[in-house]
């Protein structure tokens, strides 16, 4: 008897070639210390592994993704390899966002062939988000978790391997033996009590230059449109945004130093710090924490614009912080508010705070949406000034695009529109403007060519977007679509 849970693998095919999500990552990162800042473990299922583990529930990963797989081919003999070594599965879990959902499935139905006993179940904000569909649709997977899923797929786990009934488990979803399907409510754990994850990838983590990952908190108080996990966090109610002690998590981060010699620590969460008081007053106990423990950690976090304060940034510094993840979006007011993301800023604009943290001397990732299909030369310029003015030179910057997350609010808007094109739940958009999309190609193409640096990049930006503002037509040069991969090929950006 195994109890198994599955990280898809995610790549993207060109051509005869295929590149892996950590390839992807090397190809629109600047270099190594690009790569520092991305934690590539998966720390929910590794929490789940190791909340197993306290129960007595063996449960053994494979990380399509850290192991670079791409194909399911090769997650299929490793989940074999397993089954050889600790018996037939009772259960085989599934993570992971929409974009490996047709993974998921082919490893699911492989499973389910070869050990038709089985019993599958999906999780992750996909999961929790779109359970009736997926149920409904898909029967090779019989079970959804909902939110924080340790104790469902504990629970579950257990009652199957004793042949009892799942149909009160917290937070599970299910197909009735009538076709119908169920769903109970989940519970929010309190963080403050789980285990920490086990960290059996972590070396090769490590090894190919990626950063170790910590987690501070569980959820967001914010509901931006485009973002699943807000909308999977309202679940929660007031629970939504949920704090683990300062304590916990600089002991962790200790613990990583010590046992892996990490010298760098992303905090995973999609917030760190918000503007409200208490957020702020933690941030400065955990600084001052970390100051007394003398750790010599340097960590990097995500930040809201208008949570930036002056001082408590040079505190943080001072502490160990390098490295701020800001989801600025675009330098349109007016966007922001479609995405339900406003700063409320009076006296100051995006820019003052943003300033704050480059006269810090603190490296900022900007998080840029550029490219959306109603996307003006306006809003282009804004955002472009908004780079220039800041100093942020990267390649993704510039042709990074709004993403479509299904269960979000964005996503029923864009299907209502008629905007949303292809098969659920990979859905994807198109320009309502085609030089916007001539020159969105153009930033890609230029992106991806050997070499390439950014004011390259920047310049086939410029050009392009003159040339839509005085209704020229560029000649000189065609590039391939993004989704033409012969044409991609014969370029050599495959």
């Amino acid at each position: 008897m195994s109890f198994i849970i599955v990280n898809p693998p995610l790549f993207w095919k060109f051509g005869d070639s295929r590149i892996s999500y950590l390839d992807m990552c090397r190809k629109i990162n600047d270099g190594p210390e690009g790569l520092r800042s991305l934690p590539t473990e998966h720390l929910g299922i590794s929490s789940i592994q190791a909340y197993c583990a306290r129960k007595g529930i063996p449960v053994h990963i494979v990380n399509g993704i850290v192991a670079e797989h791409t194909s399911v081919e090769p997650t299929f003999a490793e989940i074999e390899a397993i089954v050889r070594e600790h018996g037939e599965p009772t259960v085989i879990g599934f993570t992971g966002t929409s974009l490996v959902f047709q993974a998921t499935l082919r490893l699911a139905r492989m499973c389910l062939k070869r050990w038709p006993n089985a019993h599958t179940v999906m999780g992750y904000d996909f999961g929790t988000l779109n359970f009736e569909q997926i149920l409904r649709e898909y029967p090779d997977i019989h079970f959804v978790c909902r939110g924080d899923g340790e104790a469902v797929f504990a629970t579950l786990a257990e009652r199957l391997a004793n042949g009892r009934g799942y149909e009160d488990v917290p937070g599970l979803a299910y197909r009735a033996s009538d076709g119908r399907v169920h769903a109970n409510e989940p519970v929010a754990l309190d963080v403050d009590t789980l285990p920490w994850p086990t960290r059996n990838d972590l070396p090769r983590v490590l090894r190919a230059g990626f950063s170790a990952g910590v987690y501070a908190s569980r959820g967001c108080p914010y509901r931006c449109s485009y973002c699943a996990l807000g909308q999977t966090s309202a679940l929660f109610g007031n629970q939504s945004y949920r704090l683990r002690s300062i304590e916990n998590v600089i002991e962790e981060m200790a613990y990583l130093k010590k046992e892996f010699g990490v010298h760098h620590v992303t905090i995973v969460d999609d917030l760190f710090l918000t503007k409200a008081p208490s957020s702020q007053e933690r941030a400065r106990d955990f600084a001052e924490e970390l100051l007394r423990r003398g750790l010599g950690l340097e960590w990097m976090i995500d930040a809201r614009v208008d949570s930036i304060d002056r001082d408590l940034f040079a505190l943080m510094r001072r502490a160990g912080l390098r490295k701020v993840y800001v989801g600025v979006e675009t330098g349109s007011e007016e966007q922001l508010a479609s995405y339900n993301k406003r700063y409320g800023l009076k006296a100051e604009t995006p820019v003052d705070r943003l300033k704050v943290l480059r006269d810090l001397d603190l490296e900022v990732i900007p998080g840029m949406l550029m490219f959306h299909p109603s996307v003006t030369t306006r809003e282009l310029r804004q955002s472009l000034e908004l780079i220039e003015e800041l100093g942020w030179e990267s390649h993704y910057q510039l042709f990074n695009r709004i993403k479509l997350y299904p269960g979000t609010p964005l996503y029923r808007e864009y299907e209502e529109k008629g905007w949303a094109v292809g098969e659920w739940p990979v859905k994807d958009w198109e320009f309502r403007d085609s030089r916007a999309k001539r020159l969105s190609d153009a930033v890609l193409w230029a992106s991806m060519q050997s070499g390439a640096k950014f004011q390259d990049v920047k310049r086939v930006f410029v050009q392009h977007l003159e040339a839509w503002e005085q209704n020229l037509e560029i000649t000189e040069w065609s590039p391939p679509s993004l989704f033409d991969s012969a044409a991609l090929q014969r370029s050599g950006a495959a």
